[in-house]
């Protein structure tokens, strides 16, 4: 390479060095004087709302929105806006963010803002009295003061709870062609149902009746069972097992054996099925259901070993529907992760289940039965 091109190499190379030195001074020097500027207003605007000067508070949410505008960030974002101008009293404002909500999806804020909302939500609820009676004396519409009175509720509760129910589907009923139905729709929580999940184990008595009650005698077994409740519905999938001991000497056969039974000989009772009820009474403490019973029930000896089990004297093995009971008091409820209006919990609970089934293929047969468990569920009791 001859020496001019070396020359020229290198003030290029000095050329591209100097450059990149100057990018990199002005990159850590940068101040984004917008950012700055939300960022600090956001702060202040939390403490002079936590010092009671709203007058202040709102002339700084004003001066910070006006200032982002020259960006393309918002200064607070769509939960934030309700919050502020519920506490500013704006219900003008307020409504407008509840019409224009899907434009919302458009805003971006900048990223790191200190999360206020918690203040806010905690603000609004110390100035109940006084924003309810701002509601209370406006010149909003029915629908728009329903509509409010459902959003400051849910701030109070902090969760979906019956009573916000009751007014969500009253606003719906009342208002079904309201301007708001989108806010309502995509923004506030929808309607939920109470639902669970939980695991039981406990004591069963079995107590054979009519034509088996002078054959066995009544025991105690254990039963557990997997059950589901949705709003009202109570269902449950369930096993119970136990050992009936003869009250009397008795022969039987089958095809492959006779037998001579004992008294107080033991035979194994098995049931296993499906309950579906219908809470009649159903709170935060007691759950009271009617239930019916769809199940499989059967009596056998006990003389093989379980190789030999077909070998067994069968006293019937039926189906078993049957008609029952279904209390449950809850004990305990442990609070769980947390969620935006919700709080999962998982509780403990005992219940007690009494009924009837019928043996359907032996004639004139029965069983009545008690079983009281202790439960774990998850989510709402």
């Amino acid at each position: 390479m001859l020496m001019k091109d070396k020359l020229l190499l290198a003030v290029f190379i000095l050329l591209f060095s100097f450059a990149n030195a100057q990018i990199g001074d002005e990159i850590k020097t940068y101040v984004d004087s917008t950012e700055l500027i939300i960022n600090n207003g956001r702060k202040m605007l939390v403490n002079t709302i936590s010092a009671n000067n709203i007058e202040k508070s709102e002339k700084i949410y004003d001066y910070v929105s006006l200032e982002s505008k020259k960006s393309n960030y918002q200064a607070f974002h769509y939960s934030e806006e309700l919050a502020l101008n519920t506490l500013f009293q704006d219900w003008e404002k307020w409504l407008g963010c509840a019409l224009n909500y899907n434009q919302s999806k458009q805003w971006v804020l900048y990223p790191n803002m200190m999360d206020i909302l918690p203040l806010l939500y905690q603000e609004i609820d110390n100035r109940k009295n006084s924003i309810e009676l701002s509601v209370a004396t406006s010149t909003l519409s029915e629908d728009e003061i329903d509509l409010i009175k459902l959003y400051l509720h849910l701030i109070e509760t902090g969760e979906v709870d019956k009573e916000y129910n009751e007014l969500l589907k009253t606003f719906r009923k009342n208002y079904p062609t309201s301007k708001y139905n989108g806010f309502l729709k995509n923004y506030m929580p929808a309607i939920r149902r109470n639902t669970s999940w939980a695991f039981a184990l406990g004591a069963s008595y079995i107590s054979p009746h009519k034509k088996d009650q002078d054959l066995f005698k009544p025991n105690f077994g254990y039963t557990l069972s997997l059950d589901f409740n949705v709003g009202h519905l109570f269902t449950s999938v369930y096993w119970t097992h136990a050992n009936l001991h003869t009250k009397i000497a008795f022969n039987d056969s089958t095809e492959q054996h006779v037998f001579s039974f004992e008294e107080n000989e033991k035979f194994t009772y098995f049931e296993g099925g499906i309950i579906a009820g219908y809470s009649i009474i159903n709170n935060k403490k007691f759950h009271f259901a009617p239930y019916v019973t769809i199940s499989g029930t059967s009596i056998k000896s006990n003389r093989f070993e379980q190789e030999d089990d077909k070998l067994e004297l069968k006293v019937y093995n039926s189906f078993t529907p049957g008609l029952g009971i279904h209390s449950e008091f809850k004990l305990f409820t442990f609070a769980t992760e947390e969620t935006i209006y919700y709080t999962p919990n998982s509780y403990l609970s005992i219940k007690f289940d009494a009924g009837y089934n019928f043996i359907t293929n032996v004639g004139n047969a029965g069983i009545a039965y008690g079983r009281i468990s202790l439960v774990y569920g998850f989510g709402d009791f």
